[in-house]
């Protein structure tokens, strides 16, 4: 039995995607006309959720992945990738207003791991990233590995979303 319990918030934990994958809707189904109000004080309660977790200073633990850096631009305008820094800078209460115009938001929680090296855009939400960019970041943050949240059938559940433009 473990003893301890970490909670990262997850791709559905905004309150675009939320409403988008029927979380409002099914809030006010059950709770009449209480479900607004439930709903948003949810949305609240995810925006307090963190983006990602250093297990035992080693271990990078996220829903989605990786992420491009905002400060940062290469002069190819090859996307560059963010760092804990970065991601430590990010505001909890303001992520997840706006889905998309949050580019942190939405590649830490949609990101893929892709077979190819780079980074790129996805299709989607996310960013696609290959094994070169995860021995960069772990480098670069002085980590060893990498734990994504989205388990291996849902990888391929989520092949088309992901991957539909770069086949």
């Amino acid at each position: 039995m473990p003893k301890r319990v970490f909670l990262l918030r997850g791709s559905l934990e905004t309150r675009v995607s939320a409403e988008e994958f029927g979380f409002l809707k099914e809030t006010c189904h059950i709770y009449g006309e209480h479900g607004p109000v439930l709903h948003s004080r949810c949305i609240d309660c995810f925006k307090t959720l963190p983006l990602a977790y250093v297990r035992s200073d080693s271990v990078y633990t996220t829903h989605g992945g990786l992420f491009q850096s905002s400060s940062r631009v290469h002069e190819d305008s090859t996307l560059l990738l963010g760092s804990l820094e970065e991601l430590d800078k990010v505001d909890m209460r303001q992520v997840g207003e706006n889905d998309d115009g949050n580019i942190t938001l939405n590649h830490v929680l949609w990101s893929c791991l892709w077979m190819a090296d780079g980074l790129s855009e996805s299709n989607y939400k996310g960013l696609l990233w290959g094994a070169d960019c995860t021995e960069s970041f772990l480098k670069q943050s002085n980590l060893k590995d990498h734990m994504k949240a989205l388990m291996q059938d849902q990888i391929e559940n989520t092949w088309e979303t992901c991957y539909a433009d770069t086949q």
